[in-house]
């Protein structure tokens, strides 16, 4: 799905131990469709990937089959690398960020202040931060509760259950990342 040559994309993964096999495949499929073959397709002018668990860290890949990540999860330490990335674009390439953030949605409920905080300043660094989770056990995540009451055009939440799911998901974030 091809979004536009000028936007560029930052994609912040959870590596956690809680995502399981049915959440990496999940994932991957959606990386698959959304970024292609990088070697032959260029659907982004840039790519920005941040994994993480109670730390993180960028990465030139996204090989979800070897995370062998532990302990807790905390997503307050990629938003703060996400913030780091953003402070060294120009106005026009923020203007043109899309913000993936792929999770399953379990986050430290200690965390989730200090997430939320980072996410409304990340709001202002980008074009649309689209808030994807993983959730084959169809319930309400620490994460989803975290981020239920930002009502801003540039912030959406998607559910993702089963990949039959994944293509109207990136059809729904085109169109707001568009409608703009």
């Amino acid at each position: 799905m091809i979004f536009s040559e000028k936007l560029s994309i930052m994609v912040i993964l959870d590596t956690s131990g809680s995502m399981g096999l049915a959440e990496k495949c999940l994932s991957n499929a959606l990386l698959t469709r959304l970024l292609g073959d990088e070697t032959s397709s260029h659907r982004f002018a840039k790519i920005y990937k941040i994994l993480y668990h109670d730390r993180a860290e960028q990465s030139n890949g996204l090989d979800l089959f070897n995370w062998h990540a532990n302990g807790g999860t905390r997503c307050s330490p990629a938003f703060v690398e996400a913030l780091n990335v953003t402070q060294n674009l120009s106005p026009h390439e923020q203007s043109n960020l899309l913000i993936i953030h792929i999770s399953d949605g379990d986050n430290e409920r200690l965390d989730g202040p200090a997430s939320l905080q980072l996410l409304l300043q990340l709001l202002h660094c980008c074009k649309h931060f689209a808030y994807i989770e993983m959730n084959t056990y169809h319930r309400k995540s620490s994460l989803t509760k975290t981020f239920a009451d930002i009502n801003n055009d540039r912030f959406s939440t998607h559910i993702i259950e089963t990949t039959t799911q994944i293509d109207g998901c990136l059809q729904s974030i085109r169109r707001q990342v568009f409608k703009m």
